[in-house]
């Protein structure tokens, strides 16, 4: 006799309530008003039977984060930061862009080799994330980039620098909960690469000519 998933109960946990990361996939199945019934123990257990690549994903990425205090130099946590965006992204890319004194962006890093050498400072990207956002979607913003979205890196007066995001190989978009993911994750990395790149740019500066 063939028996329900839904049919054994213990406790009823709402996936689509209780999960977030769960909504668009029950959503594409039909299911998006699904209970799933799970032990008492509840969130965790659930998370590591049928997520576990995805919550080993995250953990990894804000073990980086956690670290990012520990780099000495701006330019070696941006290599490990698009390291570690890739790996959570599953090789979708992502590229650093960097405020320069035109005004416009340089691309100094990254590992999406379509992605153009230099933005105009007005590119609809920068426009959305100098306004104030924290994330913008090319598509939301009619922007032409080879990307699904960008997030500010750092920002104090002016947005000095951004990361654009390539898109899933499988075309998927990015879930709510992966883009707050990546959100703290670069909230937390950018302090820490916006004070080694100012102590970078003051070791840069020319001694101070003595006193005659």
């Amino acid at each position: 006799m063939a028996i329900s998933p839904c049919a054994v109960t213990v406790t009823p946990i709402s996936l689509s309530r209780d999960y977030p990361a769960c909504r668009d996939l029950l959503d594409n199945m039909g299911l998006g008003h699904c209970a799933l019934f799970a032990p008492p123990t509840g969130g965790p257990a659930t998370d590591r039977l049928f997520f576990s690549a995805w919550v080993a994903r995250e953990a990894d990425l804000a073990r980086f984060a956690a670290d990012a205090r520990g780099f000495t130099e701006a330019s070696s946590l941006a290599t490990a930061l698009l390291a570690a965006l890739d790996r959570f992204t599953t090789g979708a890319g992502a590229a650093l862009y960097v405020r320069g004194g035109d005004g416009r962006y340089a691309r100094v890093q990254g590992s999406m080799t379509d992605a153009p050498q230099w933005l105009d400072a007005d590119e609809p990207l920068a426009v959305a994330l100098r306004a104030g956002r924290s994330v913008a979607r090319c598509d939301d913003v009619h922007s032409t980039l080879p990307g699904e979205l960008a997030m500010v890196l750092a920002r104090q007066r002016e947005l000095d620098a951004f990361i654009l995001i390539g898109r899933q190989r499988d075309g998927r978009p990015l879930r709510s909960d992966e883009v707050a993911a990546l959100r703290d994750a670069l909230r937390t990395v950018g302090v820490e690469w916006q004070a080694l790149r100012w102590e970078a740019l003051q070791r840069e500066r020319p001694a101070p000519a003595a006193a005659a």
